[in-house]
């Protein structure tokens, strides 16, 4: 199950959806960027919402092909994979063994110097060091092998 992320308005009496995203962060950018025109618009109760979703989000249509956001939307199309993200610099991951890419995008995000660990069924095939701020969404190295190869092509 991954977390999706709506913000809702009211007009005439109807909630309507004006944006969603798997992306916590571009949702809270949406929201600021756009809460004035809705407004003028007529739109009441701007909320930010989110629901558990059983879809993966496609990665030719979520994030360029190059970016660390595609190359998870990827992995994750496998069922039996999981991620795990962590700090180059550290021993522990900041999130461990989620499939919520809500989750996976914050904890890249909030780390200095990201790892990105990829487990299938629970063993460990690979990982990919990304460049994150900035706007840089850019993988900087990961392990060669054929399941690295397919999510990072």
């Amino acid at each position: 199950m991954n977390t999706y992320y709506e913000i809702t308005g009211q007009i005439d009496g109807e909630t309507e959806v004006l944006f969603g995203s798997f992306d916590k962060s571009e949702v809270e950018y949406e929201l600021k960027a756009e809460r004035d025109g809705w407004k003028d618009q007529g739109y009441k109760k701007l909320t930010k919402t989110s629901r558990q979703v059983n879809e993966t989000p496609d990665p030719e249509v979520y994030a360029n092909g190059d970016s660390f956001k595609a190359a998870v939307c990827k992995a994750l199309k496998h069922e039996d994979v999981t991620v795990s993200v962590g700090d180059v610099s550290e021993i522990e991951f900041d999130l461990d063994d989620s499939r919520d890419i809500g989750d996976i995008f914050e904890a890249i995000e909030a780390t200095d110097a990201p790892i990105v660990s990829f487990f299938k069924q629970g063993e460990f095939v690979g990982s990919m060091s990304v460049m994150v701020g900035y706007g840089d969404e850019s993988i900087s190295d990961h392990h060669v092998n054929a399941f690295m190869n397919e999510v990072c092509a």
